[in-house]
C-alpha cells in the first residue's frame, strides 16, 4: 500500500514539475514576441513572396533556354515517325469476348475458394 502511495505521489511531482517547465516556456516565448513589430513582419513575409514568384519566372526562363530549337525538333520529326507501328499494323485484342472469359472464370473460381 505505501508502494503505491509513493508512486502517485511521484507521478504528482512529476506532473507538476512538466507544468511549471512548461508555463516558464510559454512566459519566455510571450515576452519575446512582445517587442515584435507584427507590421514589419507581414511586410517580409510578402516579400519572401514576391522573391519566390521571382526565382519561378527566372527558372522558367532558364529552363525554355536549355530547350532545343523547335524548327530542329520539327526537322527530326520524320526520323522519330519511323519507329512508329502504324495502327492498321497492330492486331487488336480484347475486347467484350476476352471481358466475358475473365467474368465466367471469376465467377467459376469464387465457389471452388469457397470451398477450400
Amino acid at each position: 500500500m505505501e508502494f503505491a502511495i509513493y508512486t502517485l505521489i511521484a507521478c504528482n511531482l512529476l506532473a507538476f514539475g512538466g507544468f511549471a517547465y512548461t508555463r516558464a516556456r510559454l512566459g519566455k516565448l510571450e515576452r519575446a514576441l512582445g517587442d515584435l513589430d507584427w507590421e514589419a513582419l507581414a511586410g517580409l513575409v510578402g516579400d519572401v513572396a514576391v522573391l519566390k514568384r521571382t526565382i519561378q519566372k527566372l527558372n522558367m526562363r532558364l529552363n525554355g533556354m536549355e530547350t532545343a530549337d523547335p524548327m530542329a525538333a520539327l526537322a527530326k520529326l520524320p526520323q522519330l515517325q519511323q519507329n512508329v507501328t502504324p495502327m492498321a499494323a497492330v492486331k487488336k485484342r480484347g475486347g467484350k469476348w476476352l471481358i466475358w472469359v475473365v467474368v465466367e472464370r471469376v465467377i467459376w473460381a469464387v465457389p471452388q475458394l469457397a470451398q477450400s
